[in-house]
């Protein structure tokens, strides 16, 4: 900020994440400033003032943007989905170019420090909650998504029978 001034001036400023690198001078000058990255889903605002030894002030009024949000992975297939049979395959996609997809298969959220999904479709073998996350430097993580994939089990499985053959008729199935 050039400051043109026949006077003394200080210089203050109303939030912390603005610092000032000069906080006085005399006559004509420069104020200078940084301000910290904004880390939250909110735009904010501060005021710098500078104020001249006879009591006048200007102030200038910093705004600094949100930053944004990573869109949301999409899982496929969709929650809910069934399969019979040994396996389904799975996919994760994100429309944010550069974002890294992370993903759970346990039920518990992911983290930057979950596994890399690698742009592969992988195999699920049984009923699994999948749990997927896409994170990008300079942005908040995206909001976590889940698809619950059952398998279904035929009778004798689900019997705890394996070895057992199950047969119903059409009158009463089961």
């Amino acid at each position: 900020i050039a400051v043109a001034a026949n006077d003394d001036w200080t210089v203050s400023v109303d939030v912390p994440w603005i610092a000032l690198r000069t906080t006085s001078g005399s006559n004509d000058g420069t104020v200078a400033f940084t301000v910290q990255e904004n880390a939250s889903i909110l735009e904010r605002v501060g005021t710098i003032r500078v104020t001249l030894a006879c009591g006048v002030s200007c102030e200038l009024t910093v705004r600094q943007s949100a930053m944004g949000t990573v869109a949301s992975p999409v899982i496929n297939p969709a929650d809910g989905t069934t399969f019979s049979g040994s396996a389904r395959r799975v996919t994760i996609t994100c429309g944010e170019s550069g974002a890294e997809i992370r993903y759970t298969l346990d039920g518990r959220e992911p983290s930057e420090y979950s596994t890399l999904y690698s742009g592969r479709s992988f195999n699920v073998f049984d009923t699994t909650l999948v749990k997927a996350k896409a994170f990008k430097a300079g942005m908040l993580p995206s909001a976590t998504v889940s698809s619950r994939i059952i398998r279904l089990q035929t009778l004798a499985e689900a019997l705890d029978a394996p070895l057992w053959t199950v047969t119903t008729d059409t009158d009463a199935p089961w």
